[in-house]
């Protein structure tokens, strides 16, 4: 190892172990307390050699959390992993994940909470509940697939 690299990697040691994250959010953070880039690369390969961070793991773990606890689309989460750099391969390695029936269901169960909340006369129903599904998202073909069933449950 490097002279001069202990501190650094010790921080960044302490800062991945507080929650999973991405090689580009390392390397930025490591950018922003002031280490030098070339450092702050080989400090990432030797977070990357010791498990402290898995771009593979950050990326399914980000893709469980966003569809479970953000009820948020396919879309939506291949965005995130975008912006945080997850390289495309890894991101649709986890993206595979999302099952189509459960995340049929979770457009079902969005679209009727939205429905609760607009008025039974409203002209604009349909148009709302997509807007507000697209922007969870989810694909307009999904959305019109949950609608259909859901319209055939009335």
């Amino acid at each position: 190892m490097m002279p001069g690299l202990e501190p650094w990697l010790t921080r960044a040691q302490r800062y991945c172990a507080q929650q999973e994250r991405s090689a580009m959010e390392v390397l930025m953070k490591l950018q922003g307390w002031g280490c030098p880039t070339p450092w702050a690369l080989e400090i990432l390969r030797l977070l990357q050699d010791e498990r402290y961070q898995d771009e593979q793991r950050f990326a399914s773990l980000y893709v469980r959390s966003k569809a479970n606890q953000n009820q948020w689309g396919r879309q939506k989460i291949a965005a995130g992993l975008a912006r945080k750099g997850v390289p495309g391969p890894i991101a649709e390695a986890a993206l595979q994940a999302l099952d189509g029936a459960e995340q049929q269901q979770r457009i079902q169960k969005l679209m009727r909470r939205k429905l609760a909340q607009l008025p039974p006369d409203s002209p604009q129903r349909y148009e709302r509940v997509v807007r507000y599904l697209l922007q969870k998202g989810f694909s307009y073909p999904d959305i019109r697939a949950a609608w259909d069933v859901l319209l055939h449950e009335k």
